[in-house]
């Protein structure tokens, strides 16, 4: 289904937290479809001609402020490193769920049309059978990692003030991220990094957790597919086209990068996602979306960009 026709209707499109991976990607993404938007992040995008508010989602009084006016609303402002959210859970927990709370009053207060919330299949951690859908009960009493916490809590508190405020809302149980800007901490990043450097590549656990990695530019194209109406107050998965172990992400950077650099197993992480069979059925039904971009192609691209720098 394509919603291409409905753009002009489209206006006052607001990217909290624009200037990360997933939002350059949108942001040069929707600009590049004639759509007009606004970033609002900590950082500077690097699209200079983007209107842009420094604003931190922590900042109640001035997120009030800058939100007036505003249709539709992304929040893909967030502490995503896993590592950073268990190291430190005050600075983590104030923005993924505090930050979603003042976004959540702020928009209500300015009437926004809907926002769109960046959850991530790391909601699915514990669900006891590998295949999953929007519809699989999740085990809130079993949660073993505060990032999963975070936003299970998040979507919980969008649900809520949809049904207390009328505030519409999309959720988006994204795919795990890799690509240009993927923070240096993230598995796919770290192992370039090494290889790059000629170290040896460390991966927690036998290497056997999967990921069905998401190229960013798929994020970009599902975070457009939600302006339909068919995504209204919907949650929907969106996950990338295989499973890959962590395995064979590391040996894909060492044939690619540096065939001499060792590869070691180490303790595995407490609460890290070990990987389900996410389904993409209902992006596919509702909106037409299905991810394009295979992960060995994704993989390359990553690494030529990284090289270039």
């Amino acid at each position: 289904m394509k919603i291409l026709h409905e753009l002009n209707k489209i206006k006052n499109v607001v990217i909290i937290g624009g200037s990360g991976c997933i939002g350059t990607a949108t942001c040069n993404y929707f600009t590049s479809l004639g759509i007009s938007v606004t970033v609002i992040d900590i950082v500077p995008p690097e699209n200079k001609d983007l209107k842009y508010i420094h604003c931190d989602i922590r900042n109640f009084k001035k997120l009030n402020e800058v939100l007036s006016g505003a249709e539709y609303v992304y929040i893909l402002a967030a502490i995503s490193d896993a590592n950073e959210n268990s190291n430190t859970p005050l600075k983590s927990m104030d923005i993924n769920i505090g930050g979603i709370n003042n976004v959540l009053i702020a928009s209500r207060n300015n009437k926004v049309k809907r926002i769109i919330f960046s959850s991530t299949v790391w909601v699915y951690s514990e669900c006891e059978k590998q295949n999953v859908n929007e519809n699989t009960a999740l085990p809130s009493n079993n949660v073993k990692h505060n990032y999963t916490a975070s936003k299970i809590a998040g979507e919980m508190l969008i649900r809520s003030y949809s049904n207390l405020y009328n505030l519409n809302y999309t959720i988006m149980r994204y795919g795990i991220a890799y690509g240009p800007k993927t923070n240096s901490n993230t598995a796919i990043s770290n192992f370039i990094n090494k290889a790059l450097n000629g170290e040896s590549i460390y991966i927690n656990g036998d290497g056997k957790a999967y990921r069905n990695f998401m190229y960013i530019t798929d994020h970009a194209r599902a975070n457009l597919s939600v302006l339909h109406k068919n995504a209204i107050n919907e949650t929907i998965n969106f996950d990338g086209p295989e499973s890959v172990s962590i395995k064979r992400v590391a040996e894909l950077v060492k044939k690619n990068i540096n065939k001499k650099i060792k590869i070691k197993c180490i303790d595995s992480k407490p609460g890290d996602y070990k990987g389900k069979n996410v389904s993409n059925k209902k992006s596919l039904n509702l909106l037409g979306w299905k991810p394009e971009i295979l992960f060995e192609v994704g993989l390359k691209k990553q690494i030529e960009i990284l090289c270039q720098k």
